[in-house]
């Protein structure tokens, strides 16, 4: 599902206009990568949690020209998902 799906699906569900939303939906990905860039998790109850991991600086292999690199210091972006999305077979 992409974006505008995402909002043409909401709007029809809540009657909202599409153009509400999808400011709405904006601005909630630019406070959630604000936050991001802190360095501060965002929790969303019941559908999950992100938070910033910083990677120690590390050698790594270049296999094109098999030469040894380093890689510096950097931070990723990660995700848990809530158990709620965990569906159970019956």
């Amino acid at each position: 599902m992409t974006k505008k799906e995402l909002i043409e699906k909401a709007s029809q569900i809540s009657g909202i206009p599409q153009t509400q939303i999808k400011e709405c939906l904006e601005a909630i990905i630019k406070v959630i990568l604000n936050t991001l860039a802190e360095k501060q998790n965002v929790k969303i109850r019941n559908f999950g949690t992100f938070w910033v991991k910083d990677l120690k600086p590390r050698k790594a292999m270049n296999p094109r020209e098999n030469k040894q690199i380093s890689l510096g210091e950097r931070s990723l972006v990660k995700f848990k998902i809530s158990p709620i999305f965990f569906f159970k077979k019956p």
